[in-house]
């Protein structure tokens, strides 16, 4: 996804005939991609050291049950 994202949509805006600049995209790239990708990879590895994995996957997964049903069911199949 990081590494792909870019390409693939300069090339769909190029086929549109559609122009960014390359910059613009890096950019909405990091700031919707890498960011919050960081920053729930350091929310988990926090919480799990402090509060231990039994309570983020039974606890803190399950308030955002309502929100998506992608990360608890792929978790629950582990």
């Amino acid at each position: 996804m990081l590494v792909a994202f870019a390409p693939i949509v300069m090339f769909l805006l190029g086929v549109a005939h559609v122009i960014i600049p390359a910059r613009v995209l890096v950019t909405s790239v990091v700031a919707f991609i890498v960011i919050p990708l960081g920053a729930a990879f350091l929310t988990r590895l926090w919480l799990v050291r402090a509060r231990g994995r039994e309570w983020f996957e039974q606890r803190f997964l399950a308030r955002f049950h309502p929100v998506t049903r992608a990360g608890p069911a792929r978790h629950a199949q582990r």
